[in-house]
């Protein structure tokens, strides 16, 4: 039998086990982040391109070469590409621009449009269309990859880059040959590992990426502790019933918040008529 008491007391355990990892969270250094207090963990053009480019830029101020570039094609061959299609070997690196315009959008002729990351090396191209929050535009890919098709004597590649993959796209290319979806949840995040582990003699540059590292991992919920997690799932297994009376006192209380701030707003709008 379900009691206000047993509800009580498992609300007191739950809010134990979230106060232990809190504190585990700030030890391991996650409560400080210099992204998320500046507001722009959510900043697809202004954080998330930017970044992602200045370590793939063999140029970048990093002052590492291509290492990490290199490390990036290597993940993609191992992890993304099938041996048919695999981006090959490289002579000279020739440049890589972030936000390049293509020209007007031309919905008719299917062009134009800014590509947020390019990357040209006398060998291949890449053209990378990075998602956060964000869809696809109308031909988005579409125009890109003829883009892309204009590119002679060099193997071309299209990536679309999302959180945790994309199951929106509905057009004519096909995935695995003319287009290549890749997350920040697998591909990004063992790139930037990598990286992490180059950069270990940079200390200023290595923490930045462990930073960006506790970013996305906090953007894809992955920085609570898997123990927590069990610890949790086991301790509603055990009270099952009163998980569940609270779980839906829950959902009726966020119904009655979110009424409640409807007609608070619609309050507010009749009196400045």
């Amino acid at each position: 039998m379900v009691t206000i008491e047993n509800a009580k007391k498992l609300l007191e355990k739950v809010h134990e086990i979230q106060k232990r990892e809190d504190e585990l969270s700030t030890l391991r250094g996650e409560k400080f982040n210099i992204f998320k207090l500046l507001g722009l963990d959510a900043n697809e053009a202004g954080l998330h391109t930017k970044f992602i480019f200045e370590l793939l830029n063999k140029n970048g101020s990093h002052g590492l070469g291509a290492v990490f570039f290199d490390g990036f094609i290597s993940i993609l061959n191992k992890n993304v590409l099938s041996q048919d299609y695999s981006i090959p070997g490289y002579t000279h690196f020739q440049q890589i621009r972030k936000e390049q315009n293509i020209g007007g959008v031309d919905h008719k002729k299917i062009d134009g449009g800014v590509i947020d990351l390019h990357i040209e090396t006398d060998s291949f191209s890449i053209a990378i269309e990075n998602k956060i929050y964000s869809g696809l535009g109308y031909q988005q890919l579409e125009r890109y990859h003829a883009y892309q098709s204009n590119k002679k004597n060099k193997l071309r590649y299209l990536l679309l880059l999302t959180l945790d993959g994309y199951g929106g796209y509905k057009g004519p290319l096909r995935e695995g040959e003319e287009y290549f979806s890749i997350t920040y949840r697998e591909i990004i995040l063992d790139w930037l590992e990598f990286c992490h582990e180059k950069a270990s003699n940079t200390p200023v540059l290595r923490e930045t990426i462990k930073q960006y590292i506790i970013t996305i991992k906090g953007i894809l919920g992955m920085l609570t502790n898997q123990e927590m997690n069990k610890e949790l799932e086991n301790l509603i297994l055990k009270n099952y019933d009163s998980a569940r009376q609270i779980a839906e006192a829950f959902v009726h209380s966020k119904e009655l918040r979110t009424r409640k701030m409807y007609e608070l707003v619609l309050n507010k709008l009749k009196k400045l008529r």
